[in-house]
């Protein structure tokens, strides 16, 4: 089957510091119902992700995504389904605890 694939090289702590930051900022303005906050995170995910994702299996996106896209765009994130999106992330924190 069809998986993610991801630029490990490219995972470094810092790259990690980061994403929990924003993880950690999401989930404080979800609470809070602050939208630019949400807004602002989704786009600093998605710039964090581009990063180091290289490939996003097809049946992992949305209705209407575009055939050609490009992982590096931050972008494109939005074109994944939204539970496919939290199994996006889990692969690659299992990928890089695993060191592959």
């Amino acid at each position: 089957m069809d998986q993610p694939q991801f630029a490990l090289q490219r995972v470094t702590r810092g790259w990690v510091r980061a994403y929990t930051k924003v993880e950690a900022g999401l989930n404080k303005a979800q609470q809070s119902s602050d939208l630019d906050a949400i807004d602002q995170a989704y786009d600093e995910q998605g710039r964090l992700l581009a990063q180091v994702v290289e490939h996003v299996p097809r049946a992992w996106l949305g209705e209407g995504a575009p055939e050609a896209i490009d992982w590096s765009d931050a972008a494109a994130f939005e074109h994944i389904r939204v539970g496919k999106f939290a199994e996006l992330v889990k692969a690659l924190f299992e990928a890089v605890a695993s060191g592959n």
